[in-house]
């Protein structure tokens, strides 16, 4: 289940530093970058790290939970690396 935002908001990568797709943690971007869609397809959960401004609060304290989608997509992307 994706966060939906306004189609103009701004989005910020919250997952780990991934320097191999050009992500870092905290990195805002005008809309989802394309790379996103290919690391999707492998792991759909890392759709959980790309949140609009407005939700950052919310997704961040996800972070902290180990059983949310936003926790388990970090571990999958770490499992990557």
């Amino acid at each position: 289940m994706e966060i939906k935002s306004d189609k103009n908001e701004k989005v910020i990568y919250i997952g780990p530093n991934m320097y191999r797709f050009d992500l870092m943690q905290n990195r805002i971007f005008n809309e989802k970058p394309k790379i996103a869609q290919e690391l999707i397809q492998k792991c759909p959960l890392i759709d959980f790290l790309f949140v609009p401004l407005s939700k950052i609060n919310q997704s961040v304290n996800a972070l902290r939970s180990s059983s949310t989608p936003e926790a388990l997509a970090v571990k999958q992307l770490k499992e990557m690396k």
